[in-house]
């Protein structure tokens, strides 16, 4: 439980094995100018708790890194938080490998703005009237989203490879 962020990580060469982290208010795990950060087997469930009510149109991720390099996300499970699952933003050299998300608000895996980030070999899906639709239009989270609007410019380098990606308003955006 945490009122702000379940785990903040700063440091660098930080790794996060084994844990569940669950009903955090904002993002679960936080990666914020990290370099070399890995994050490996963890369950992180619960989080966002801010937008609960599901009426905030920018949200945190429950898993999320921010102008950090070189971070790994590894084997979790990243499920029914209330906003994105993975978030990567204004970051490089991620890679996103093997992990299960299902029913995180707006968007399972979302990268934007950050070059050579490859994300590989995950399971994503959305389950029909899990909670997690959107409230407007009823309808599933996306999958994985590549891009965000207000990220200028574009990135480079990404690559898509080898996921599982059913069940989602649009799998692949």
């Amino acid at each position: 439980n945490s009122k702000e962020i379940g785990v903040h990580v700063m440091g660098n060469d930080v790794t996060l094995r084994g844990n569940v982290v669950r009903d955090s208010q904002q993002q679960g795990v936080f990666f914020f100018k990290t370099q070399r950060g890995r994050i490996e087997g963890n369950t992180v469930h619960n989080n966002v708790l801010v937008n609960k009510s599901r009426t905030l149109a920018d949200v945190h991720p429950a898993v999320g890194s921010f102008q950090a390099s070189a971070l790994e996300v590894l084997d979790n499970t990243i499920y029914q938080n209330y906003g994105d699952g993975v978030g990567v933003t204004q970051a490089q050299d991620h890679l996103i490998r093997g992990n299960t998300l299902y029913d995180n608000v707006n968007s399972n895996i979302i990268v934007g703005n950050a070059d050579k980030t490859v994300i590989d070999a995950n399971f994503v899906y959305c389950t029909a009237q899990s909670g997690f639709e959107n409230p407007t239009s009823g309808e599933r989270p996306t999958g994985i989203a590549l891009g965000e609007p207000e990220a200028t410019p574009l990135s480079a380098g990404w690559v898509v490879s080898n996921n599982i990606v059913t069940r989602c308003h649009i799998n692949l955006l």
